[in-house]
């Protein structure tokens, strides 16, 4: 695993839910998660490489190169990933006939994941939660989606103490984010009978 240049990152530049994300040098971002702190450092870094390998697998060119790093006191863990520009996904973007084709795409290796067995994965992201949309999945000016954040949520990988209150907070999102998606699902079998 490689290690990030200190040196190279650059000022906040966004705050997720889990995420403070910052410049990394010329057309890059850095972002440090703060779950990573939950679940140690050696977890962490096992945790962020397996998870965007089994992202790509199902859901490929949809996911965001991503490389995980590490500080070089070896402390704390990192994503680096291209800085893209672009707006969150809303159920009106459907509209159009290339991000609907792209969205279905994206939700039939979601469905695969799924239903291999795999942990649930944020796709609603902390504006979603108030905006009902998908900000895990940007539309980019070309109108390509990207999703940007590769992290599975699964109570089980955090320590036992952690698990009640995490437990509470992932169920509140997979139901809201089961309420979103049933919400788009809808609109894009609506404009395909249309």
């Amino acid at each position: 695993m490689n290690f990030y240049d200190e040196a190279k990152i650059g000022k906040l530049i966004a705050w997720s839910g889990d995420h403070f994300v910052y410049e990394y040098g010329i057309g890059e971002v850095i972002k440090f998660s703060k779950f990573d702190l939950l679940l140690g450092f050696e977890k962490a870094k096992q945790k962020y490489a397996s998870d965007y390998r089994v992202c790509k697998e199902y859901l490929g060119k949809y996911v965001l190169d991503t490389e995980v790093c590490i500080s070089p006191g070896g402390k704390r863990v990192a994503k680096i990933q291209p800085k893209i520009t672009g707006r969150f996904l809303y159920k009106s973007d459907l509209q159009d006939y290339k991000i609907q084709s792209q969205f279905k795409e994206l939700i039939a290796g979601y469905d695969a994941m799924a239903a291999a067995g795999y942990p649930w994965l944020d796709l609603i992201g902390q504006h979603g939660v108030w905006r009902g949309c998908l900000s895990n999945i940007f539309v980019t000016p070309e109108y390509r989606l990207i999703l940007f954040d590769a992290t599975l949520f699964d109570v089980k990988e955090y320590p036992f103490w952690q698990r009640p209150f995490l437990y509470y907070l992932f169920l509140f999102g997979r139901v809201l984010q089961a309420r979103v998606l049933r919400a788009f699902r809808s609109e894009s079998d609506l404009l395909l009978l249309g």
